[in-house]
């Protein structure tokens, strides 16, 4: 397009005045995409060279949300510039972020403005925090300190102030606040010793932003269940053991001596392949209740050996 004409004022705002009966003219020449806009630094574009331009400031905050007569203020921390709604109205809040806000460049009242023409011309800022990593064992021991560990991004281009939770079910094992810049990774970890078995959740929590979680078992500690099972079948063996077994030798020397004699067994023979058969289990389990007493004892001394070491035994 050609435009021929005399440059005027008009309430402070520089126009091209088009007359035919002068000469003047407007000429189509052909047809061009629409420019892009002019990214510029949002205290740069109060010049009365961007009069009319086209122009786009990016990541920006509402610095002031109603100046009076539909205008507001936004800063990208270069300087303020005002977005009117001469074409567009938006009702912004207080601390709002935006990507990027695209507008013609209008001059009014002693004030250079911004003037989106379409709600395509503001795009809203979504913060991109997010859990990138929560990491811990899916199957636990009671009683035993469990690491979890958990690592956050901000993906975003605004430094955000973010309140980070961990939870083990409903129990609060960190709570932590601090600024995350752009671009910025931040891990910690934390502990947790479990009280009870069973199923209980972890959960990582970045609030108002976003959250993970990852489903664990809890188990009975192995010393417990060496210490129950030796104690309960301690009761059992130690005490009827040193009836049993004497008896059992009767039984087999017996068995030993009418064979010698061959007697007839055939009417008793079912009941002493039951006796020979339960006598061999029970064998078998003594066997592993002598493996879980040796393995107590282990405990013990061990258990006793890292106490003498730290001093809780003298």
């Amino acid at each position: 397009m050609e435009v021929r004409g005399y440059v005027k004022e008009y309430y402070g705002l520089t126009e091209i005045s088009v007359n035919p009966k002068y000469g003047d003219y407007v000429k189509v020449l052909g047809t061009a995409p629409v420019p892009e806009p002019v990214t510029l630094p949002s205290g740069n574009v109060s010049q009365e060279k961007w009069e009319s331009v086209l122009v786009k400031v990016v990541g920006v905050t509402v610095v002031d949300p109603d100046l009076g007569y539909g205008e507001w203020l936004v800063d990208d921390g270069s300087g303020p510039v005002r977005i009117d709604d001469l074409i567009y109205r938006y009702t912004p809040e207080y601390g709002q972020k935006f990507d990027y806000i695209i507008g013609p460049v209008y001059y009014s009242y002693g004030n250079f403005k911004i003037e989106p023409r379409g709600p395509e011309d503001l795009k809203e800022y979504i913060p991109e925090i997010k859990i990138a990593e929560l990491n811990v064992d899916r199957s636990l021991v009671k009683g035993v300190p469990a690491p979890i560990s958990v690592l956050i991004k901000n993906d975003g281009i605004f430094s955000e102030n973010v309140t980070l939770l961990i939870y083990a079910n409903d129990e609060i094992l960190l709570n932590t606040s601090l600024i995350l810049d752009p671009g910025m990774n931040y891990s910690t970890t934390t502990t947790w010793t479990p009280s009870s078995t069973g199923d209980a959740v972890i959960r990582a929590e970045i609030v108002g932003y976003d959250e993970k979680y990852v489903p664990v078992t809890v188990y009975e500690n192995p010393q417990t269940v060496a210490f129950t099972i030796v104690t309960y079948y301690h009761y059992r063996y130690e005490k009827y053991w040193t009836i049993l077994s004497p008896l059992y030798e009767q039984f087999d020397a017996l068995m030993t001596e009418l064979q010698k004699y061959n007697v007839d067994l055939g009417p008793l023979q079912d009941e002493i392949e039951k006796i020979e058969s339960n006598m061999q289990q029970i064998n078998e389990e003594y066997s592993k209740y002598e493996s879980l007493k040796i393995y107590k004892e282990w405990l013990l001394s061990s258990t006793y050996a890292t106490h003498k070491k730290s001093g809780a035994v003298k």
